[in-house]
Order: C-alpha cells, then sequence, then structure tokens
C-alpha cells in the first residue's frame, strides 16, 4: 500500500457532510438595525431609571417586551398626561425607539379634548397622579371621566410617590378606579405600557 489517506486537516467529517461548511453568511441587516433599536431602547431606560433613583433595569425581560411590540403591524399611540412633561423625557424618548408616538398635555381638560378628537386615535394614556391647577385627585378624575365615555383605553398611572405604604395605597385605589397598574420607576412603567400595547 502506496495509497494515500486524503488530508481532513485534522478534523473528522460530520456524518453526512458532503460539502465543506459554508462561509459565515453576513449579517442580515434588519438583524442590526433591530439590535440598535433594542440598544438605544434599553439604554434609554437604564437612563430614566438613574434619574429616579430606580434600581437596575431587566434589560433581557425588556427586551423579550419590547420585540413583542416591534411585531405588532400597526403604529401604536399614547396620550400622557403631566403638568410636568419635562420629568419624562428620558422615558418618552424609550417609547420612541420603539417608534411610539407619545402625545403631551398637562391637564384632564387637554386630555379629553385630544381623546374628544380622535378616541380612536389612541392605544392607551398615561396620566400622573395630581396637577395642582386640575385640583386634588387629577388622575384619578381623568380615570373616573373616561370610564364614562366609550373609551376602553387603559390607563397607568407614573407617579413619584416612592414611600412603600403611600404607594401600596395608591396602587389599591388605581387599580379599584379602574387602572391598569401604576409605576413610579420607568422600567414598572415601560412593562405596563408594553403590556397595554401588546394586546391593542
Amino acid at each position: 500500500g502506496g495509497s494515500r489517506a486524503p488530508k481532513r486537516g485534522g478534523m473528522r467529517p460530520m456524518a453526512g457532510a458532503h460539502v465543506p461548511p459554508a462561509a459565515p453568511r453576513p449579517p442580515d441587516p434588519d438583524d442590526a438595525v433591530l439590535t440598535q433599536v433594542l440598544d438605544g431602547f434599553t439604554a434609554q431606560v437604564r437612563e430614566a431609571s438613574a434619574s429616579r433613583g430606580g434600581g437596575s433595569v431587566d434589560a433581557a425581560a425588556l427586551r423579550t417586551q419590547a420585540m413583542g411590540l416591534i411585531d405588532e403591524p400597526d403604529q401604536k399611540r399614547v396620550l400622557w398626561v403631566d403638568d410636568h412633561p419635562e420629568n419624562n423625557r428620558s422615558e418618552m424618548a424609550a417609547l420612541a425607539k420603539l417608534q411610539i408616538d407619545v402625545q403631551q398635555v398637562t391637564s384632564t381638560s387637554a386630555a379629553m379634548k385630544a381623546l374628544d378628537e380622535g378616541p380612536d386615535g389612541f392605544d392607551m394614556v398615561i396620566s400622573d397622579w395630581g396637577r395642582p391647577w386640575d385640583g386634588p385627585g387629577a388622575g384619578l378624575r381623568l380615570l373616573s371621566k373616561l370610564k364614562k365615555t366609550t373609551s376602553v383605553l387603559p390607563l397607568v398611572f407614573y407617579h413619584g410617590d416612592f414611600d412603600p405604604a403611600a404607594r401600596a395605597a395608591r396602587a389599591q385605589q388605581a387599580l379599584s378606579a379602574g387602572a391598569l397598574g401604576e409605576a413610579v420607576y420607568p422600567a414598572e412603567l415601560i412593562a405596563l405600557v408594553l403590556e397595554a400595547l401588546a394586546v391593542r
């Protein structure tokens, strides 16, 4: 025997492999864009959380929720009612990364006007708890007005009462009145928003 064994480069061929392994396929540009969107989104949520003294953000959970929303065919619209919209810049930027259109108003009357002009144009409402010129309990009164209309829009309260006992009382009031939930930290808010929008 003078026959030589074929060169195998030190690797054994896989069963059924008749062709050399294909070169790695170039990255799909859509995957790169999606990764960029999700990275930008989680970065904005982290920034918002840091500005409010929130804890760490579960980026993997947020990305999973965001993916569910990204797969929705229609653009989502949120009506955000807060007399200090400048305090929510990072949260709004996070939603914008997901192509969620946010319309800001600063009072209950402006919110009701926006809803009257196009109630089918919004998918949910975010409201702060109190607005001085709307009087005490402004957020709950807005929710009550919404319930009296034909609107079935989910409403989430985003407030700054971090004291655990006071927050628990607010959560109970919010849920009893028919709100989807309440949040004080950005990751909590975003999770509720994504939950509300994914089913509409």
